[in-house]
């Protein structure tokens, strides 16, 4: 028997609004991250960059696509884009968040290389944000995560982002990038039976599938602590 097939109708919510095509591309830009797609995702958030659209995700978000691609991109057009999404949602936490932790991780790349002068500069940049953040949000775990990250830098006083590592850890204390940071906290502490505890913790949950490389990094962290040898992040043990 055949069957006539007739258009499809779009179906009416009452009471909803009309979906914002800008909303949706956001939306759809962040799949396409979370996914992998990284494609995807930076043509999304670039039709609305290129159409000037004032929405601080698209840049933050193109920003994101970009220095997670695999081609080479420039740090300073990626920093742009975070900069214009600060420069359009001044208030936003997580948009102020996105630049400072940018430079965070260009800084802790290893295969990235920048004069002391323009470390300095970046580390200026990467406080400003995190402290900005701070001052908005002081009990938010991922701000005060990002303040204590700041100051395990060689450069900085660890000290100084002890009372943000507790805030951090107090609020969620199973997360895994905070354990990873309490570890290294208590490494700096010299306090190696904790170190050794948390990072007993981290592994617990995962030796079905094996051991993450962060968590061995951390083993052979605390190892060389122990011994007073010096460790480098970016050699292969």
């Amino acid at each position: 028997m055949d069957v006539e097939h007739g258009e499809l109708a779009p179906v009416q919510v009452p009471g909803a609004a009309p979906l914002d095509p800008d909303r949706v591309a956001i939306l759809l830009g962040e799949l396409g991250l979370n996914s992998g797609r990284l494609d995807t995702a930076e043509q999304l958030f670039g039709s609305l960059v290129e159409t000037e659209a004032p929405v601080a995700r698209a840049y933050s978000g193109l920003g994101d696509a970009l220095r997670f691609d695999l081609d080479e991109v420039s740090d300073q057009t990626i920093a742009a884009y975070f900069e214009q999404a600060t420069a359009l949602a001044p208030e936003d936490l997580n948009i102020i968040l996105d630049l400072g932790e940018y430079w965070e991780s260009e800084l802790s790349d290893c295969e990235k290389t920048y004069s002391e002068a323009r470390r300095q500069s970046l580390f200026a940049v990467m406080q400003e944000q995190f402290t900005r953040a701070f001052n908005m949000a002081p009990d938010n775990p991922e701000v005060n995560l990002a303040m204590a990250q700041f100051y395990l830098f060689p450069e900085q006083d660890w000290r100084l982002g002890v009372s943000y590592q507790e805030k951090a850890f107090a609020t969620l204390p199973a997360d895994s990038f905070i354990m990873e940071q309490a570890a290294k906290y208590a490494m700096a502490a010299n306090e190696f039976d904790y170190a050794e505890q948390l990072i007993s913790e981290m592994a617990q949950p995962l030796h079905f599938y094996g051991e993450p490389d962060y968590v061995s990094d951390l083993r052979i962290r605390l190892l060389k602590k122990r011994r007073n040898e010096p460790y480098d992040a970016c050699a292969v043990y």
